[in-house]
């Protein structure tokens, strides 16, 4: 029974920090990029008006991003009509590119 307590502690304590290891932030889109060919390194760039720390130049899907469009076509929608659209991005350095973080997810908020 101990043994049984010992790994549920250690499963939740693991599922806690991994929960831990992504930040969601929500705000109105002031800019978006969108590149279609190499010709800037990202394939898409977001920009919200309110930023999350640490993402100051906003956010960006590379050019391999397989659900490029899914992500500007939501983006697009919440820039014109100004509904917050709301960004989960990973918070590891390796996410992070010159002020820019790598979006995971993308959804809106009403």
């Amino acid at each position: 029974m101990r043994v049984l307590i010992i790994i549920l502690a250690v499963m939740c304590s693991t599922n806690s920090m991994a929960a831990s290891d992504w930040g969601i932030f929500c705000s109105q889109i002031s800019s978006l990029h969108a590149w279609q060919g190499g010709s800037d390194k990202y394939g898409l760039r977001i920009t919200h008006v309110k930023t999350y720390p640490g993402c100051g130049g906003g956010y960006f899907i590379p050019h391999g991003g397989g659900n490029k469009s899914y992500v500007y076509s939501t983006a697009l929608t919440a820039f014109t009509t100004n509904v917050e659209a709301c960004v989960q991005i990973a918070l590891v350095s390796d996410s992070v590119e010159e002020g820019l973080c790598k979006l995971n997810k993308i959804y809106l908020s009403k």
